[in-house]
């Protein structure tokens, strides 16, 4: 689901990121080297890695984001990213807030 950076404070950074846009990566990583937190990228689940599955998981039929599109990814990988600041108990971050996931 990510990939994990540097750091050993409690701030962390969450990236949501699609693999394909290397020169992004390379300007998101230029900007965050000084930062002394951590960095996770969301990585998983790009355009052509969305299963029927992962789309089952989060959408119903007849939601606009029910297909394998960048929309979607992009809706995945945010959705991951709230899954990932409760399941690691980020500062801030409490289930009752999130829901269960």
């Amino acid at each position: 689901m990510s990939e994990k950076v540097k750091g050993d404070t409690m701030t962390t950074v969450l990236v949501i990121h699609a693999k394909h846009l290397t020169d992004r990566l390379a300007h998101m990583e230029r900007q965050l080297q000084d930062w002394p937190g951590d960095v996770t990228y969301i990585l998983d689940d790009d355009k052509n890695e969305l299963t029927d599955e992962i789309i089952n998981k989060y959408f119903v039929p007849g939601c606009e984001l029910y297909n394998k599109s960048g929309a979607t990814s992009c809706a995945v990988k945010h959705l991951k990213a709230c899954e990932y600041i409760v399941s690691h108990q980020l500062e801030g971050a409490t289930s009752s807030f999130y829901g269960e996931f």
